[in-house]
């Protein structure tokens, strides 16, 4: 009961705290940590991670698909138009992935196609579970 009433009373302290400023002192506040900032002009690199499981993938894609099969980088380097795009999800490996992918391509028949894989980690079951962005060009 007395950690109760200690806790009520701290949290009504707070809220008369909150309450007594005004809305100009937290600008004051603000405009100090913002004048303590400094600019610094850097250059930012996009690095497209090659690992293990984006090469199985290519791999799997590029046996089928390897006349239309490009990467993003090259697609912008010839000029394509991306025509459309969709996405594949919640596969537990990368075979069911590129098979998803591919029964997909093969319904649409593109000029050219670009895979943007990506992976997320599953806490529940200690696995992986991956997902792509499929972009198609004209």
């Amino acid at each position: 009961m007395k950690k109760s009433i200690l806790a009520l009373m701290m949290v009504s302290a707070c809220f008369s705290t909150v309450a007594n400023a005004t809305p100009s002192e937290y600008q004051q506040e603000i405009d100090l940590d913002m004048a303590q900032l400094t600019q610094v002009d850097t250059e930012v690199f996009v690095v497209e991670e090659v690992d293990q499981d984006h090469v199985q993938l290519s791999a799997h894609v590029e046996t089928e698909f390897s006349e239309v099969y490009i990467s993003k980088q090259q697609a912008h380097e010839l000029g394509l138009e991306k025509s459309m795009h969709f996405h594949v999800g919640g596969k537990a490996n990368i075979v069911s992935l590129a098979e998803a992918i591919a029964l997909k391509i093969r319904q649409d028949d593109p000029t050219f196609f670009s895979v943007e894989m990506y992976r997320q980690y599953n806490r529940v079951n200690d696995t992986h579970i991956f997902a792509a962005k499929v972009i198609e060009y004209k």
